[in-house]
């Protein structure tokens, strides 16, 4: 059950921050464990890296921008955490199996 709360702490402090540039150094700082650790416990709980989840988490929060705004793909990528938009259509594309793009495209098309 411990090991839950520090799970919830991790993903909590990701939504609230994944805006920002964030590591696993970082977010194991802040629910107090190492950052092996956390990982691992993170990737048994969820079935995820703290990587993957924060990508997708990001990836999931920037489909509303992109139907919602007509801001650039550079823009969206840096206002969901973004530092380099390639990264961000990489993984989009893994996510969704279409680019940015593509998706604005056909949610557009609707």
């Amino acid at each position: 059950m411990e090991a839950h709360t520090y799970i919830c702490q991790a993903i909590s402090y990701i939504q609230q921050h994944y805006r920002e540039e964030l590591s696993v150094p970082q977010i194991a700082d802040v629910v107090g464990l190492n950052p092996v650790y956390l990982s691992r416990l993170f990737k048994l709980d969820t079935g995820k890296t703290l990587s993957e989840y924060l990508n997708c988490y990001r990836t999931e929060c920037s489909l509303a921008l992109l139907t919602d705004t007509a801001d650039t793909i550079q823009s969206i990528s840096q206002k969901v955490g973004y530092s380099d938009v390639r990264s961000y259509i990489r993984f989009f594309k893994k996510y969704y199996d279409v680019t940015p793009s593509e998706y604005r495209r056909g949610a557009v098309g609707k």
